[in-house]
């Protein structure tokens, strides 16, 4: 094992050295460059209206006659028909009568919504040779965009967006079990029933729009869960997953953040009860985080463990090529006696043409004996030839510094203060076939050093491919360990589209070998979707299981509405 472990290290570092030339190898030229002198007539004062903004990204819609925009650009604007220039503008790519744009030198208030005029009758023009390519939006631009271009209509000022969601899961359960009879399987047969009613709501909201860049953002669940078996449950419960407050003031490069929150700038600490503050653009930026770590159980405020965070990434590239790293460090306080941690992070991700390369990993000081861990490593590579895929990952995860287990409990573990590591490593590959695909995984896992799993897996997916435009899917699972326990199961399923409404049906085979007992089930699936114009769907999914001495029924619905 600590062979294998030590060739993970070894890739994932390689990785990180194949990564890191890359940012260099293809960093692009400033669009915000002095321009040359050339110049070309235009129309007088076209208009130009701001459908969209993304970070110091402007969207704009042509509202005038054809100009002849070119990449590079200098677009000088204002803000009314005959008013003075509000300042400049650079075209970074023009198609459909879109134009992407950004701020050319210091930038000036704008907001979705607003008409723009050329200030004069002349644009410069950067040449033929200066245009710069249009750099990859990052995943928060994108979302962004995506929640502010919904809807034709739009009205400057205060907005809200998000989506709420009424669900109901019932379930009910039925299995049967022996009792040991001196020591001896064999004795009376016993049945235990379980019904759960668990009905809830979920909300997420965006209020943006706000004067100084304000934003405001929650996410939330309530339900009550209800539970009739040898043990009743009956018991509600609310559940905060985000809830913060941000400022972004337009031209400026500072971020902030309070509230509950998950720090999308760092990879590896999750939720924070805190603050954030970020300086910087989307190719670079630092900052730092403080707070408490929520509790997982009840997403209640502990007040109990501090954690402090500094971080700085980057993000470069071109279209084709797109380089990305991050750097954390981050130190938790515990308050009630607890351990104290010190742990360091690193992520990058490269994107070369066909090429994806993502490397994660996390490093924990073991305070007792000050030596580092790799507390988590993640490696993973995939490449397109044509319509084939292929895929392949490797990763380490280990339990916390500070948690010993002790040896009299199991002989087979060793007294330490680290907890149980998991390693994994596996490899893929799938065919496109149409608008579908084919392909298969398969995974080795290694458990505490002691326990050995291997999982197979692999897929047929064809959409409309049947009589009648029925799409059809099968999916392939088997799993077997060292100790001679195995699972197979098997599943086939039918669906199709009628106008808004689209239908599916199932059927599952499953069966386990454990400790030298076997149970094999069967089942079926029904479900339907229901989606309106105006945001609204509906789910309905219905499960039915049957096998050795257990039965399952569930009946899942939800209503939802994005606004």
């Amino acid at each position: 094992m600590s062979r294998w472990s030590a060739r993970a290290g070894w890739f994932g570092t390689a990785l990180f050295v194949f990564a890191l030339p890359m940012s260099a190898a293809h960093a692009q030229q400033d669009p915000s460059a002095p321009a040359s002198d050339s110049t070309t007539e235009v129309t007088a004062r076209p208009r130009l209206l701001v459908t969209g903004i993304a970070g110091s990204t402007i969207y704009l819609t042509l509202e005038t006659a054809l100009v002849p925009l070119e990449l590079g650009q200098i677009l000088d604007v204002a803000g009314a028909s005959e008013g003075p220039s509000l300042g400049r503008l650079v075209v970074l790519e023009r198609a459909a009568g879109r134009i992407l744009t950004r701020f050319d030198g210091e930038a000036f208030p704008v907001t979705r919504g607003t008409m723009l005029y050329l200030a004069s009758d002349r644009a410069v023009v950067a040449g033929p040779q200066a245009p710069t390519p249009l750099p990859r939006e990052t995943a928060r631009e994108r979302r962004t965009r995506t929640t502010r271009e919904r809807g034709a209509a739009y009205t400057p000022g205060p907005r809200v967006s998000g989506f709420f969601a009424l669900e109901s899961d019932l379930r009910r359960s039925s299995s049967n079990y022996v009792t040991a009879a001196d020591g001896v399987f064999g004795g009376s047969v016993g049945t235990i029933e379980r019904t759960f009613a668990t009905p809830g709501a979920r909300v997420r909201a965006t209020l943006a729009g706000l004067p100084a860049g304000l934003r405001l953002h929650t996410s939330i669940r309530a339900y009550h869960r209800e539970r009739v078996s040898r043990r009743p449950v009956n018991e509600s419960e609310f559940q905060l997953f985000e809830a913060y407050v941000a400022a972004e003031p337009l031209g400026s490069p500072i971020k902030l953040q309070a509230g509950r929150f998950l720090n999308r700038h760092e990879a590896f600490r999750g939720y924070w009860d805190g603050g954030l503050v970020r300086v910087g653009t989307d190719r670079f930026g630092l900052g730092v985080s403080a707070g408490w770590e929520p509790v997982i159980r009840d997403d209640g405020l502990n007040q109990d463990l501090l954690k402090y965070a500094a971080f700085v990434g980057t993000e470069t590239g071109s279209r084709s090529t797109r380089y990305a790293a991050s750097l954390s460090a981050t130190r938790l306080d515990s308050r009630v006696g607890g351990v104290d941690r010190t742990i360091v992070g690193a992520a990058q991700r490269l994107t070369a043409g066909q090429l994806r390369l993502n490397a994660s990993l996390e490093a924990e000081r073991d305070t007792a004996t000050n030596t580092w861990l790799i507390s988590r490593f993640h490696a993973s590579a995939r490449v397109r030839a044509g319509r084939l895929s292929i895929r392949t990952n490797a990763s380490r995860l280990r339990g916390p510094v500070g948690v010993a287990f002790d040896p009299g409990l199991d002989p087979r573990r060793e007294a330490s203060r680290t907890g149980p590591a998991r390693d994994r490593i596996g490899a893929g590959l799938s065919l496109r076939v149409g608008a579908g695909s084919i392909g298969g995984d398969a995974t080795v896992s290694r458990d505490r050093g002691d326990r050995s799993s291997r999982t197979y897996a692999g897929h047929v997916l064809l959409p409309r491919a049947l009589p009648g435009d029925v799409s059809l899917r099968l999916n392939g699972f088997y799993w077997e360990d060292d100790r001679a326990n195995d699972a197979t199961s098997g599943s086939v399923g039918f669906s199709r589209r009628f106008g808004k409404v689209h239908a599916d049906v199932g059927y599952l085979i499953d069966r386990s070998q454990r400790s030298g007992f076997g149970v094999t089930s069967h089942g079926l699936l029904l479900g339907f979707r229901v989606s309106g114009s105006t945001g609204w769907r509906y789910d309905m999914s219905g499960f039915a299981r049957r096998g050795t001495e257990l039965e399952t029924d569930r009946l899942y619905t939800r209503l939802s509405k994005s606004f």
